[in-house]
């Protein structure tokens, strides 16, 4: 008999996951197995027989649930996740060169450490939100490399640490400034299935509801808006958010500018009205949900050259005729 879809899945180490998804915590099934953890951590014996499948061959585990806490010592795994940087564990001996998506992408297994090294997370204090690379020649294709593991599918994630992702974003206008603006969004976020990745026309009105100019500024804080709301990005096990994006206004302004302006009654050093207000505030507001569920979002400027695949994408959005009048949130699922 086949097992009901709202059961959990047992692994060996005696975490739960949805049955259809295999998630810790699955918005898709309105679940959240995380309180395992710290019945497993105190010890404490919890019986869920009510629950696990019958079946099971269903269960997708950890491929490094069979690995000994020496082996876990030897990876070199952090509190939090980390790995000496420039360490490089899998099956993909050398990573690509390039994270222009493709369907022969190269993949390599994450490997993670067999036990939960950390409990349940607070809100994060104090953030830090421009990301700084280790080496000032440091690029995309060196920090993060496509990794798959049974919880999220092939992402772009940090070499020497498991929990972290890399999401590319870009905005781009067709005659900005002309007579007849088109200004197209778009992020990328998976390193195998290009059209998975997202592109979409800029809304004419935005979250205030108010209509607003097409213009390039727009559609790169509305790109970096919905690469943050796409996805339970946490439920597939990240704690750290990195946007890549070659925008200055972008970086500059949610990491620097954004909060003396809402100090200053959302005006300028020179005292005039921030230009896009709403959607600065709307970026804000995501940056915000993310902390206070323990995630950290942080931005990293990179050249235009290392950004290429999301500014094509950025500009077919913005050829697209069809566009929405009204702003509304993208969610992907089972992507």
């Amino acid at each position: 008999m086949p097992a009901h879809p709202y059961r959990p899945i047992e692994l060996p180490d005696g975490s739960l996951r949805c049955q259809n998804h295999h998630l810790e915590a699955c918005t898709e099934c309105g679940v959240d197995y995380s309180f395992m953890r710290d019945i497993l951590r105190h010890g404490r014996a919890a019986s869920h027989s009510d629950f696990t499948t019958s079946d099971s061959s269903s269960a997708v585990g950890d491929p490094s649930e069979s690995e000994t806490a020496n082996e876990d010592e030897d990876l070199g795994f952090g509190s939090d996740g980390e790995r000496p940087v420039g360490e490089y564990c899998g099956i993909v001996t050398v990573p690509p060169t390039s994270h222009v998506p493709r369907k022969d992408m190269p993949v390599e297994q994450s490997q993670r450490p067999s036990r939960w090294t950390f409990g349940r997370r607070g809100a994060i204090q104090n953030p830090v939100r421009r990301f700084t690379p280790p080496n000032s020649s440091d690029i995309p294709t060196a920090l993060f490399v496509p990794q798959v593991w049974y919880q999220h599918k092939p992402r772009f994630v940090r070499r020497s640490n498991y929990q972290e992702i890399l999401i590319y974003t870009d905005g781009a206008c067709l005659s900005n400034g002309g007579a007849d603006p088109r200004a197209g969004c778009s992020f990328i976020f998976h390193p195998c299935a290009p059209n998975a990745n997202v592109g979409f026309r800029l809304e004419l009105k935005g979250p205030d509801n108010q209509v607003h100019p097409q213009t390039s500024n727009r559609a790169e804080l509305r790109a970096a808006i919905a690469a943050l709301q796409f996805r339970a990005w946490d439920g597939e096990g990240f704690t750290r958010i990195v946007i890549a994006t070659d925008s200055e206004y972008t970086v500059l302004g949610v990491t620097e500018r954004v909060w003396n302006w809402e100090k200053n009654g959302w005006l300028t050093a020179k005292g005039t009205p921030v230009q896009n207000r709403d959607l600065w505030e709307a970026l804000r507001d995501e940056v915000f949900k993310w902390e206070t569920r323990g995630v950290r979002v942080m931005f990293w400027l990179i050249p235009r050259e290392q950004n290429l695949a999301a500014d094509t994408l950025a500009k077919e959005a913005a050829a697209k005729l069809e566009v929405n009048s009204h702003y509304s949130p993208i969610y992907g699922v089972m992507v």
